[in-house]
């Protein structure tokens, strides 16, 4: 299975090194009937986190005295009746599935949706306008990654297969253009990372960052440069195998900066997304067995 590169840098033996700066956890409950959330976010007023989970909205946190509230939407017949909690996969293309999600400086909010592309919305939410779905004439199959460069703001995203759509695998108003960076992408199952470079003597060229020990998922940049990502193995147990999450920090050279278990928050299940804001350490799942986002702090 193909996979196409439009992010800056992508995905998954480096030795395990314990180093954990974070002595607490706890939830931010999901409203009821809403699970698995697969992304989250923070606009750049520190808001949030705002949320893709199950019922396939955007969801922003408004704190504890008054939990979450529906802030975006990717389709225009979507209603709760008929997609809040389905598990049809032919409901893909009517309701959507935002897949990951990324504030711009300027205010927007990116989201790669599984079925309906590149969407974006404004800081006071609604609809989100779908920007582009395909390119060169090539469609979108499965998008599940999005980045905005800080300075320059050009968005960078992923498709993940060429062939296939998610359901066959287990108010802007400016013109859009999009432009492959990379194709035939396998770092997931390949553990390592690529950097590819925007900027200097390097730049439009792609290289192997380091490799992982183990298999990654989307990874995400904190404000001073490094990043984190889940990363996950399986142990074979019995009577049935367990997956085991671990949270990985590595800086911009590709060094091990913490390794941390996350196991005993998320037993048996991998992590989507870790993202770091305000000295806590934000995590996501799309398992539909998980209701909460996690929140490790110092």
């Amino acid at each position: 299975m193909a996979s196409k590169l439009f992010i800056f840098i992508f995905f998954s033996s480096l030795p395990f090194v314990v180093l954990s700066p974070f002595s607490s956890f706890s939830k931010i409950q999901l409203p009821p009937n809403v699970t698995a959330p697969v992304a989250v976010a923070f606009d750049f007023l520190g808001r949030g986190p705002y949320v893709a989970a199950s019922n396939d909205r955007i969801l922003r946190w408004l704190g504890p005295l008054f939990d979450f509230t529906d802030f975006a939407y990717t389709t225009p017949n979507k209603t709760k009746q008929l997609c809040d909690g389905t598990t049809n996969p032919n409901l893909g293309p009517v309701c959507g599935k935002p897949y990951a999600l990324s504030f711009s400086f300027s205010g927007n909010l990116y989201i790669a949706d599984a079925y309906l592309g590149l969407l974006a919305v404004g800081l006071n939410g609604g609809r989100a306008t779908q920007l582009v779905t395909s390119a060169e004439d090539v469609p979108f199959r499965f998008l599940t990654a999005v980045d905005v460069d800080i300075l320059t703001e050009i968005v960078y995203f992923t498709d993940f297969s060429a062939t296939l759509e998610l359901r066959q695998i287990h108010c802007l108003s400016f013109p859009f253009q999009t432009t492959p960076l990379h194709r035939r992408l396998i770092e997931n199952t390949a553990k390592r990372i690529l950097k590819y470079w925007l900027r200097g003597p390097k730049a439009n060229t792609a290289g192997i960052l380091t490799s992982l020990p183990a298999e990654p998922n989307e990874i995400r940049r904190n404000l001073v440069g490094d990043f984190w990502m889940p990363i996950r193995t399986v142990a074979n147990q019995k009577p049935a195998s367990v997956i085991v999450p671990r949270g990985l920090k590595i800086n911009q050279f590709g060094a091990v900066l913490a390794n941390i278990s996350l196991s005993a928050q998320y037993y048996n299940v991998s992590v989507s997304v870790m993202l770091e804001q305000n000295l806590a350490l934000y995590t996501s799942s799309s398992f539909n067995a998980v209701n909460f986002v996690g929140v490790y702090r110092i």
